[in-house]
């Protein structure tokens, strides 16, 4: 069995971020979206929707002091930041978006922080799995189900130590803070491995 990697850092493969944003339209509060990323671990998501061009801003964080690197290079962190602490969120302001590829063990606690405190939504890959109605969040997703599931097939690979593709069904759960639920739209991405023509 492979050891799991230090803080769960499993870097998200581009294609993934790049599908998001063909079948998901992100709107702001007023004008142009702004986004916080607050695992960013190397920058794999946030450096996607920087060169998208579909946002305002999109500021980054991590657990990781030495991720945080200098706002001009590649896959830049701006500042440290564990997002399962409440006091971390409280003391910045609002963003539109929060995206990322939370760290599966901690995504119980990190999704509600997140919800409470974007202003129109958050999308999260997760395993698919996140659906079954475990004690640590049952609750909170019947009250907050998913507004979009993004589901992916084949699996992306997430390892570069093993062979093929990891062993778990993923997708981008989207939700939104605001608005009547109209029960969860399921879209299944089968050519997200070839992007415009890609591959990653």
């Amino acid at each position: 069995m492979l050891a799991r990697q230090p803080l769960d850092f499993y870097p998200t493969p581009s294609l993934l971020s790049w599908a998001l944003l063909d079948l998901h339209s992100f709107v702001g509060w007023h004008g142009l979206p702004t986004v916080l990323e607050p695992c960013n671990g190397e920058g794999a998501i946030s450096d996607v929707l920087k060169e998208s061009g579909l946002f305002r801003f999109v500021d980054t964080a991590d657990i990781d002091p030495a991720k945080v690197k200098p706002s001009t290079a590649i896959g830049a962190t701006s500042f440290t930041m564990d997002a399962t602490d409440p006091q971390a969120w409280s003391h910045m302001a609002r963003y539109d978006w929060v995206i990322t590829n939370p760290p599966f063990n901690k995504a119980p606690t990190i999704l509600p922080l997140a919800l409470d405190n974007c202003r129109v939504g958050m999308a999260m890959l997760l395993r698919l799995s996140y659906l079954e109605p475990c004690a640590n969040r049952a609750s909170w997703l019947q009250e907050h189900p998913p507004a979009k599931l993004i589901v992916f097939n084949p699996r992306p690979q997430f390892r570069a130590d093993t062979d093929g593709t990891d062993s778990v069904t993923t997708a981008w759960f989207i939700w939104h803070r605001f608005g009547d639920s109209q029960g969860t739209e399921i879209e299944f991405c089968t050519n997200w491995r070839t992007h415009n023509g890609a591959d990653d």
